[in-house]
């Protein structure tokens, strides 16, 4: 997303409890648990004792730009796939982008990802992907587990995705009201090991080029609920990076560039 105004990021919970700023920001450090015990460093060897039993390469906000994933046994895509066509962003052309990212799916990216190095892939939409709310017979077969709030098991790890945010609500795919949002993170199920968004929680790599928080602050609470092993997102892509267990894999900048660094590589 190119930016978010303040007014529109506020999101309220319905009618449950207001949280003041001092709880979000509680929320919000508890969310900075050490991920050591999960993620082997990035500096070990085959010498050194540890035993890497799964290795994940997650990415967001390709926007039609497709890198070359390595080696890896699950690839995590979160989001903003499809490339933006003429008509992005308005309403009455909303089917007519949505039909063109189905075909650029079948003919483009379908065949991409046969190639990639990695044992199995799961991914769920953004805002950007307009073909995700086509119905499923208007969809391209893909080989991945493409998750709109649903759950798959793994290798014994159990994988949510859900897509869904908050900006101009009518203008982009999976762009619901704050009491929307707020519904689809409760219910987020409580036995997530690894939780694939494509917005980020409030105040967790979320900031965008304005200094702003852009991110949930349902998903916050829903996250510090769930404790997932691992949560990736994007859709902010000025805040990549990584905080504990939490990571914005977005692989363009804030200007659609491509960022200059390896694509986000987790061993656990």
């Amino acid at each position: 997303v190119r930016g978010c105004a303040s007014a529109r990021v506020r999101e309220c919970a319905g009618a449950r409890v207001r949280r003041s700023v001092g709880t979000i920001f509680s929320l919000e450090r508890r969310l900075q648990t050490p991920f050591d015990k999960l993620r082997a460093p990035r500096a070990a060897s085959r010498g050194d004792g540890i035993v890497v039993v799964m290795r994940f390469v997650a990415i967001s906000d390709l926007h039609g730009r497709l890198p070359d994933v390595p080696a890896c046994d699950l690839l995590l895509l979160a989001g903003d796939i499809c490339p933006d066509y003429r008509g992005t962003a308005i309403p009455a052309f909303r089917p007519l982008v949505a039909e063109r990212q189905s075909v650029w799916l079948r003919e483009v990216f379908s065949p991409w990802l046969s190639r990639q190095p990695c044992q199995h892939t799961i991914m769920c939409w953004g805002n950007h992907d307009y073909v995700g709310e086509l119905p499923a017979s208007s969809q391209p077969t893909l080989a991945a587990d493409v998750l709109t709030d649903q759950a798959v098991t793994w290798r014994g790890l159990r994988v949510y995705s859900t897509p869904w945010t908050y900006f101009v609500p009518g203008v982009w795919a999976f762009d619901v009201s704050p009491r929307e949002l707020a519904a689809r993170n409760a219910d987020i199920p409580n036995d997530i090991d690894v939780l694939i968004t494509h917005g980020p929680p409030y105040g967790v790599l979320d900031t965008n080029s304005a200094g702003e928080h852009c991110g949930s602050r349902s998903l916050l609470e829903a996250t510090v609920r769930v404790r997932p092993k691992l949560h990736v997102f994007g859709h902010i892509h000025e805040a990549r990076g990584q905080r504990g267990a939490s990571y914005n894999v977005a692989i363009l900048d804030g200007a659609y560039n491509r960022y200059p660094f390896p694509l986000t590589t987790i061993e656990i």
